[in-house]
Order: C-alpha cells, then sequence, then structure tokens
C-alpha cells in the first residue's frame, strides 16, 4: 500500500518539512512516483523504519 504526505505527516508525528530534511539526509525512507506528478511512501518502508526506531 502506498500512502500520501498527509498521511504520513498524520502517521508519524512530523512536519512535511522535518520528513523533507530527514529524506535528504538520509535518515528516513525516499518517496516513490505514483504517477508523472504523484508521490508517496510505501506502508512496508515506513513500518521498517518505525521499527528500527524503537
Amino acid at each position: 500500500m502506498i500512502i500520501r504526505m498527509k498521511q504520513l505527516v498524520a502517521r508519524v508525528g512530523m512536519s512535511e518539512s522535518t520528513i523533507r530534511r530527514e529524506i535528504e539526509a538520509g535518515n528516513f525512507p525516499s518517496s516513490v512516483a505514483i504517477s508523472k506528478r504523484l508521490i508517496g511512501w510505501r506502508t512496508q518502508d515506513i513500518d521498517a523504519w518505525e521499527a528500527s526506531r524503537i
């Protein structure tokens, strides 16, 4: 399953700008292209990231 930014922000409790900074720093899963203009994140990647932070 793929979630969009709004859902991601609600799930991880971080702002969009913080998520983007963490992606650039290599500390957060990268997005995937849903279509030419849409991006999202794989829930399994977010699950793994959350598990690594516990």
